[in-house]
Formats: C-alpha cells, sequence, structure tokens
C-alpha cells in the first residue's frame, strides 16, 4: 500500500527505517535526540552512572591529597589507592543497538554537552574528553592482544596530530610523550616474552616486573597523550566492540582490560553479547580442570559461581546498560525511507 505520511503522523513516528542503511551503526546527536530516541533510558543512564562517578572520583582525589600528606608528615611512603571500576558494557542481542548506542554517548562525550543536558550533569560536563577509535576485537589473536592494539591506536593518533601540525611547528614538548611510549613499548614487549625456562630466574622475574610495570606506564602515557592534546587531566574515551565474537580470545581480552585499562584517565565502554561472554569463560574454567574425568553437579555449580563472580566484579551490574528487546517496540509506530521518499 503506497501512501504519503502526513505531518501529524511523521510527528507521531517513533522509529525511522531508512533503506540500505540498516546494517550501518547509526551514531545519534544524544544532546538533540535524548528525550525522543529508542534509546532515551539507556542515554539518560550511562550519563547519570558517569556524573555519580567522576563526582565520586573528584572526592577522592580531594581525600587522596589529604592523605598524602598526612603520609609526609609522619615520613611514610605515599598513599596508595585502588581506581573505581571504569568499565561501561552495554549489554544486548546482535542487532539490539548495543554498538551504536555505546558510539553515540562517545560523540557526546567528545564533543560536549549543551544545554540543559550540561546542566544537568554538571561534573560531567567540566570534564574534557578524548574518543579513541573504535577496537576492533576480531585483530586479536595469540600472537596480539587488546594492549598492543591500544597503544598502536593512541600512537597513531599521536603521529596524525604531528603530520597535521608539522614537526617543526610543535609548540608542546614531545619528549615526555615519546617516552612514554618507548616506556610502554618496552614494558609490553618483555611481557609478551613466551615463558622462560624454569631454571632462569632472573629472565622470569623481569617478565614479571614488565607486567606490574606495564599498568603504571599506560595511567602516565594517557596522561602524557591527553596533555599532548591539550586536554590536561580529562579522560581517555576507549570504545570497544563486540569483544564476544572472538570466542578464543574474549575472556584473556576481558583480563587484560581489567589489569591494564582501570585507570582515572580512561573510560571502557563495552560492547557485549553477556551470555555468549559468560559461555566463553566458563569452557576457560573448564579446560583448566580439564585433568578430570567426570565433573560432579557440584563442581558445575562451582564453575557457574566462578563465572558469575568474575563478570560482576569485571562488568559491575550498576554499570551494565541493557538494550531494549524486540518487545519494547511492538507498539511503535514505524516510518520506512527510502532516500527522500516515504
Amino acid at each position: 500500500m503506497n501512501f504519503v505520511c502526513s505531518k501529524l503522523y511523521q510527528d507521531m513516528c517513533d522509529i525511522t527505517i531508512r533503506l540500505g542503511e540498516s546494517s550501518h551503526h547509526i551514531i545519534e546527536d544524544v544532546n538533540v535526540s535524548l528525550e525522543t530516541s529508542i534509546f532515551s533510558d539507556q542515554y539518560k543512564k550511562t550519563l547519570s552512572i558517569l556524573e555519580d562517578r567522576y563526582k565520586l572520583l573528584k572526592a577522592e582525589a580531594k581525600n587522596k591529597e589529604k592523605e598524602k600528606e598526612k603520609e609526609k608528615e609522619k615520613g611514610k611512603d605515599e598513599f596508595i589507592y585502588n581506581p573505581l571500576n571504569n568499565i561501561i558494557s552495554f549489554i544486548g542481542d546482535r542487532g539490539s543497538g548495543k554498538t551504536s548506542c555505546m558510539l553515540s554517548v562517545a560523540k557526546l562525550l567528545d564533543k560536549g554537552l549543551d544545554g540543559e543536558l550540561a546542566s544537568r550533569y554538571a561534573h560531567l560536563n567540566k570534564l574534557s574528553f578524548y574518543r579513541m577509535d573504535l577496537i576492533d576485537p576480531s585483530f586479536f589473536d595469540k600472537s596480539h592482544n587488546v594492549i598492543e592494539l591500544f597503544l598502536a591506536n593512541l600512537f597513531g593518533k599521536f603521529q596524525d596530530r604531528r603530520k597535521k601540525t608539522k614537526y617543526y611547528e610543535e609548540k608542546q614538548n614531545i619528549t615526555k610523550i615519546i617516552e612514554c611510549f618507548t616506556r610502554a613499548q618496552k614494558d609490553m614487549a618483555e611481557m609478551m616474552v613466551k615463558p622462560i625456562d624454569k631454571f632462569e630466574p632472573i629472565d622470569n622475574l623481569q617478565r614479571l616486573s614488565a607486567g606490574v610495570s606495564l599498568n603504571e606506564d599506560i595511567k602516565n602515557l594517557v596522561d602524557a597523550f591527553l596533555e599532548y592534546f591539550e586536554k590536561q587531566g580529562g579522560v581517555l574515551i576507549v570504545p570497544i566492540d563486540d569483544v564476544d565474537l572472538n570466542s578464543g580470545m574474549a575472556a584473556e581480552m576481558l583480563e587484560q582490560i581489567r589489569k591494564y585499562l582501570i585507570h582515572p584517565n580512561i573510560l571502557v565502554l563495552l560492547s557485549v553479547k553477556l551470555d555468549q561472554l559468560a559461555l566463553t569463560k566458563r569452557l576457560g574454567i573448564e579446560a583448566e580442570y580439564s585433568s578430570l574425568k567426570n565433573i560432579s553437579a557440584n563442581l558445575s555449580e562451582m564453575f557457574d559461581g566462578m563465572v558469575e563472580t568474575y563478570l560482576t566484579k569485571t562488568l559491575p551490574h550498576h554499570q551494565r546498560i541493557y538494550m531494549p528487546d524486540g518487545t519494547a517496540y511492538f507498539d511503535k509506530s514505524v516510518r520506512i525511507m527510502d532516500g527522500d521518499k516515504e
């Protein structure tokens, strides 16, 4: 049936489908579409989570400075604190829009909040963000991990900026950021060396030390990177798409993210199908117990508990953004567009 939507009908339409764009990510301007988007609830929840997070981080930073001063007065070492989990996970089935929602949030933070959003999320609005390109897990294998790809993308952005500004016109002192890249890459290379013979304890200790140092290397590198891009004190956004698709490496990738990318100056946005990720982690745990001939019901329940505990620790419940399923759209009106034609 062919007909043209009246203006009244167009205003009532909740979902617009554009032919030819169904397989593309749809990145919205959340400043404009917050109240009208089908992801309105997801956007609001994400912004509320981030507002609370950075309000708490600001308070913790003040407390940290006070504790540092107290420790110095006592002649003790520097006060150490554990950073808050910084992973916001967008969870849903294939085609539920989790990547589009995640990228729309990343674009909003990178661009900045306007109008009512700026006043509603005041702490979030005061921060400056730098958005990295989307990281694709399909590149990960046993020879290349997520941290290597993260460092490579970071270095690529740095090089692009240098070329655009022309090396001889640079105003910033680049020695610091180059040293940070060098140190991070050196520790990464040492950490990636295959296990050494057990009779080489010094080499093994060096490899272990490199893994521990890499965590601090990444934090310092991100600080230097943000300073180079004139966003000192800001936050680096690291979006990672469908981490569960690479079933052979998903659990290991998630562990690397948890070990090396949880810092106050990094925000990890992760799209994932949770049950598939849980299955991947479960298979990894079962492989560790493969020497057992039979797995009892009690042991099977223990495996399930281990998976749930790990996922809860890595992807906290209060930082999970669930995409709406198909039933949420049953009562919505639809407009189908073919170019400019309806």
